[in-house]
């Protein structure tokens, strides 16, 4: 057998590993969406939406780039082995900068939201965020070395199944309203912490190049922080302006689009760190067969689970709450936005491993105006304002990434 169809057969192997794990999440996180609203009412849980949005922008400050970091770095020569091209002493400033940026991001946005909390809850919330971060380099790890099935094993399945079960556990004794942001800052700590900082120091160990890590962690950082600022900046925007129980019932109808960038997700995971290596060793033939074949499976996961979320949506969302019914439009443009970003937007995550520069140069022309834009639309037109923007932002984003991956590997050699 070759070795292409081996890893063909791999990589169906790993689809359906990966969707059975990605089916746990769906059910953790539709779990939460028809139960915690009503075990801690529309006002507790628009706050719990507009916090734990907080928390997801400042950890995927330091988590996506080090997660990205470690999969464009892994030295082709260890394989079967995790052995990156970094040196020790730079992947490690690379880690600790991603902390403090974390940090601070995490209490800019905290302190932005202007919510009322105890000294000990905000401190509490920003270790969870810290630990939620380093998820970045167990991920990675996992991901370089093939095993995708368990990169979202801990974050998507048990550590929002661990927060359900303890919500529920204190909604038995009245307390669930009272609770929850301690249950949550718990669930964290008890499921990732151990896992995060063992794989961290694996990590660490095999940083034994000589490149530079600071550099492109730096580019990786830039690029990531006006992505994620663009994605999430449609629930605190809401949050800012609009009623704490739109807030929750947007948040959602976000999530579940979220889903959709299961297509994404697992494209990337599977393929990035395969095309950056076959890329940095002049492989230019087996590259274009990795771009090719990631394409194929991220349009055809998101298009089969987007038309399935859009056909059920009006039958689910009013058992979740009667008046997401009003919400079916705006989710069905989410869902639109999250096909893009799953099809279109893998040039993208391709164009980063060649270089962050490529697409830090084009978020920056693109991500303000997203920004701006939806600070002009949410408070005129609500949700369906928010959910517009996404979808233009995600449509003129990845058609521009598309265009300028599909010329620059044409100049390099490597035509897509």
């Amino acid at each position: 057998m070759s070795k292409a169809s081996r890893q063909r057969g791999s990589d169906l192997r790993a689809l359906v590993s990966t969707g059975v794990v990605r089916l746990g999440g769906l059910g953790a996180n539709a779990l939460q969406a028809f139960i915690l609203p009503m075990l801690l009412g529309p006002t507790a849980f628009g706050l719990f939406s507009s916090l734990f949005t907080v928390l997801l922008v400042a950890s995927g400050i330091i988590r996506v780039p080090l997660e990205v970091l470690v999969q464009r770095g892994r030295d082709g020569r260890g394989e079967g082995a995790l052995r990156l091209v970094y040196g020790p002493r730079e992947f490690g400033l690379a880690v600790l900068f991603a902390l403090l940026l974390g940090t601070l991001t995490y209490v800019g946005l905290y302190l932005a939201q202007g919510r009322s909390g105890s000294a000990s809850f905000a401190i509490g919330l920003g270790a969870a965020t810290v630990i939620a971060g380093l998820s970045g380099l167990r991920r990675g790890e996992h991901l370089v070395l093939e095993r995708t099935a368990r990169v979202e094993q801990l974050d998507a399945i048990v550590r929002p199944a661990l927060f359900l079960g303890l919500v529920g556990a204190a909604w038995l004794f009245g307390r669930a309203e009272q609770w929850w942001p301690t249950l949550l800052i718990a669930s964290f700590l008890l499921v990732l912490a151990w896992p995060n900082l063992v794989a961290a120091q694996r990590v660490r160990r095999a940083a034994t190049g000589s490149e530079a890590a600071v550099a492109p962690w730096r580019n990786l950082t830039l690029s990531n922080g006006l992505s994620i600022g663009v994605k999430h900046a449609d629930v605190l925007i809401i949050g800012a302006y609009l009623s704490l129980e739109t807030v929750g019932r947007y948040f959602i109808i976000a999530r579940l689009a979220d889903l959709i960038a299961f297509g994404y997700s697992f494209a990337a995971a599977r393929f990035v760190h395969r095309f950056a290596t076959a890329w940095r060793e002049g492989r230019h033939g087996e590259a274009r067969a990795i771009i090719g074949r990631a394409m194929a499976y991220g349009a055809a996961i998101s298009c089969l689970m987007a038309a399935g979320a859009a056909f059920l949506s009006p039958f689910v969302l009013p058992l979740i709450d009667p008046l997401l019914a009003d919400y079916w439009l705006a989710l069905v443009l989410l869902l639109a936005a999250a096909i893009i970003n799953s099809t279109l937007g893998l040039c993208g995550a391709f164009m980063t491993a060649l270089d962050p520069r490529h697409m830090l140069k084009i978020k920056i022309a693109c991500n303000p105006l997203a920004v701006v834009a939806m600070l002009v639309a949410v408070p005129r037109f609500g949700v369906m304002g928010a959910a517009t923007v996404t979808l233009g932002f995600a449509l003129s984003l990845q058609l521009l990434s598309a265009f300028m991956f599909r010329r620059l590997t044409r100049e390099e050699g490597c035509g897509s």
